[in-house]
């Protein structure tokens, strides 16, 4: 049995109580301490998507716990109450650092990856010379499937020695090889 108050009679009246409410109210402390840290500064989500609202919301509550272990290990450390970021700081904080992080600046490195491993083995300076490229085998510059054939209503490709013949067939090109 519990007192509640009711409005019809005006007075306290006493009420029973099943015994899982009585349970769930003493331990849903710390599930409405969440609810309430995590509803103060939420992510703005507009999205239709509901898993981002799921990572957006697991987001806010990983904040929130790592801000609730923080003021645990303030606490333990027995820091002062002014010394001790708020929540809202505590955010400020994290998207600071998270902004700060920079990846480490990668040299842009052009070509093929065996042609930069070779010239980097032969030559010893600090700043090697371009390894030239060298050109195809005979076979495949010459077979015609190097290149994309120039477009014309019907005929032969306009590249020197190439030997496909094409032709329009409404707005789709037939490809013929010789």
């Amino acid at each position: 049995m519990v007192k509640r108050w009711s409005s019809s009679q005006k007075q306290h009246i006493q009420v029973k109580r099943p015994n899982v409410i009585k349970l769930y109210n003493a331990h849903m402390g710390g599930v409405d301490l969440i609810d309430m840290l995590v509803s103060f500064y939420r992510i703005n989500n507009r999205s239709k998507k509901y898993y981002m609202k799921i990572i957006f919301h697991l987001i806010d509550l990983s904040i929130v716990n790592g801000w609730l272990l923080y003021r645990r290990d303030c606490s333990q450390f027995k820091l002062q109450k002014h010394e001790i970021l708020s929540l809202l700081q505590f955010r400020v904080e994290i998207a600071e650092a998270l902004l700060k992080s920079v990846v480490p600046k990668r040299s842009i490195q052009r070509g093929r990856p065996a042609l930069r491993l070779r010239s980097k083995e032969n030559t010893p300076s600090k700043h090697p010379r371009a390894a030239p490229i060298r050109t195809p085998p005979a076979s495949t510059r010459l077979n015609g499937f190097n290149h994309w054939p120039m477009s014309t209503s019907k005929g032969r490709c306009r590249h020197h020695g190439c030997n496909i013949v094409f032709h329009l067939l409404k707005d789709k090109i037939l490809f013929l090889v010789f």
